[in-house]
C-alpha cells in the first residue's frame, strides 16, 4: 500500500497525460480502485488514453458507473479544480 501511495503521490502534480501506463495502476491503486489496474495495464492505458477515455470506453473496459465517478473526481482534484 505505502509504495502505490508514495508513486501516486510521485506522479500526482504532473499532467495525467504523461503518466505512464505504470502510473495510471499506481493511481488506480491510490484512489481504491487497483481491482481495475490488470485491465488497463493489459490494454495498455497510459495517462494519454486516460484521459481520453468516455463512459462507454470505461463500461467496456468493465468499469462501473460509480466507479467512473469516482475516476472523475479524482481527475478534478489532480487538475486541481
Amino acid at each position: 500500500m505505502e509504495d502505490s501511495k508514495a508513486a501516486f503521490e510521485k506522479v500526482f502534480w504532473s499532467p495525467i497525460e504523461q503518466w505512464s501506463v505504470d502510473n495510471v495502476c499506481a493511481f488506480l491503486d491510490s484512489i481504491h480502485l487497483g481491482q481495475h489496474a490488470k485491465t488497463f495495464r493489459s490494454n495498455e492505458i497510459n495517462g494519454q488514453l486516460l484521459a481520453e477515455l468516455d463512459a462507454s470506453a470505461f463500461k467496456e473496459l468493465g468499469v462501473s458507473a460509480v466507479d467512473q465517478a469516482k475516476l472523475r473526481v479524482a481527475f478534478r482534484q489532480s487538475k486541481g479544480m
